[in-house]
């Protein structure tokens, strides 16, 4: 009852009322306050497009530097004496002095990484002359790193390090690594260049790994410059820096080595294949083939496969005149990522025993069933969806389910009439069976 008179009170209801409205609009002011400072952060510009990820050294350095540009300071506590975590630091205070002197830091791996702001000996390396000692400074840094320092150069600067490579003296290999970042840095600032310039260029970005070529893409990415551009298209191509082969009998997959990227080992589109015969077939042929599968990083195959009529791995041409038996082939192709095939009946359990024998590392993509009447569309599909989804690293499976992906978007896009589209991997097959996708062991 006294609670009630108290709040039929005008007088204590206003009261109460200006202390929760004052309370949420201090509540209010210090929401918004965090909200622009977190906005700030999130959208500031960047020429890199990887944001520093939570709760590392530059996310909170962001942080704080955004909270002191609007006047927000943090609050500090004195803690008890007795707190556990004040125990705790001490004794690892006390274990860090009492350990011994650490290795020297010669012996550290390289490419270690380093902050890009603190050394600068490596201008006065440049304004001196000291190429060996320059590139010796730049390669020794991470690629991103190295980026960040040949980015704040002019285009004088960038030439003289491209034009004096060989007075460095160094290795090919670290030689290579710091002009793939040179030239990158030049296309980034839309010099004019030329399409010599650009094969340069692409081919110093093909000597680094998968990763670094990773970090020049995502460089060149944030350039809106035609010439950066123009090299990113050619470094961001899926299959860029691999070797394809195989029997493309249809002619479905070699013509789009260059929307791929991959490039073709010198006997593919050459190998050896004999007239149709059941007998098998000739040793030169087998030979050529087992070589240039083990030169190889992808094998494509088209036209018929005979699996349907008790012949597995028999592949020939449209009108069935040559033929090549991947039996005869030796088995562990171990160097083998993948294998695609818009071929009949590349899935059923005999034949893709028979890849797992050849190809035990591969990736395999076909059919288990009949193929599509007209399988260039389907490739043509596969390719251009393929295109649209960057730098892909075979060795990756992230990267290997992204191709398994876009094989299983084209193909039930494309159905044929119990075609059965599905992959291999690891000794398991996924096929599209009536409408839903099902999975068992071989």
């Amino acid at each position: 009852m006294n609670t009630l008179l108290w709040l039929l009170d005008a007088d204590k209801m206003q009261l109460l009322s200006r202390r929760i409205w004052g309370f949420q609009a201090v509540f209010v002011r210090k929401e918004s306050l965090l909200m622009r400072t977190h906005a700030e952060i999130k959208t500031r510009p960047s020429r890199f497009q990887e944001a520093p990820a939570p709760g590392s050294w530059r996310h909170y350095a962001q942080y704080r530097q955004a909270l002191r540009r609007a006047g927000v300071q943090p609050r500090l506590e004195i803690g008890a004496v007795d707190d556990p975590l004040e125990r705790e630091a001490d004794r690892a205070a006390a274990h860090v002095l009492s350990s011994p002197v650490p290795i020297a830091m010669s012996s550290a791996p390289a490419h270690v990484q380093r902050d890009p702001t603190s050394p600068t000996a490596w201008r006065e390396h440049m304004a001196q002359g000291r190429w060996a000692e320059l590139y010796q400074y730049l390669h020794s840094q991470h690629m991103e790193y190295m980026l960040i320092y040949l980015d704040a150069l002019n285009e004088a600067e960038i030439d003289a390090i491209i034009r004096n490579a060989d007075a460095s003296k160094t290795d090919e290999s670290s030689k290579n690594r710091v002009l793939a970042g040179a030239w990158a840095a030049n296309f980034f600032k839309d010099k004019a260049l030329t399409a010599q310039d650009l094969a340069i260029a692409k081919e110093k970005a093909l000597t680094l790994s998968q990763a670094e070529r990773k970090k020049i893409v995502d460089y060149l990415n944030s350039s809106s410059s035609e010439a950066a551009q123009n090299l990113l298209a050619e470094l961001n191509k899926p299959f860029l820096g691999y070797t394809a082969s195989g029997y493309d009998f249809s002619s479905r997959f070699f013509r789009h080595a260059g929307t791929l990227g991959f490039g073709l080992e010198s006997a593919a589109g050459r190998l050896p294949s004999v007239p149709w015969t059941e007998a098998g077939q000739t040793t030169p042929t087998n030979r050529r083939a087992t070589q240039s599968f083990g030169n190889s990083d992808i094998i494509f195959f088209s036209g018929h496969q005979y699996a349907r009529y008790d012949m597995p791995g028999y592949f020939t041409d449209d009108g069935s005149n040559k033929t090549f038996n991947l039996k005869a082939v030796a088995r562990g192709q171990e160097k083998v990522k993948l294998v695609v095939s818009t071929s009949c009946a590349t899935l059923l359990r005999d034949i893709a025993r028979l890849y797992m024998e050849k190809f035990p590392n591969a990736l395999v993509l076909g059919y288990r069933g009949r193929t599509p009447a007209n399988g260039s569309v389907v490739a043509n599909a596969f390719v251009e969806n393929l295109s649209t989804k960057g730098l892909v690293d075979l060795t990756s499976p992230s990267d290997l389910e992204k191709v398994k992906n876009s094989w299983k978007d084209i193909t039930t896009s494309h159905p044929g009439k119990d075609s059965e589209p599905g992959a291999l991997y690891q000794r398991k097959v996924e096929v599209f069976v009536r409408g839903e996708w099902i999975t068992y062991q071989i």
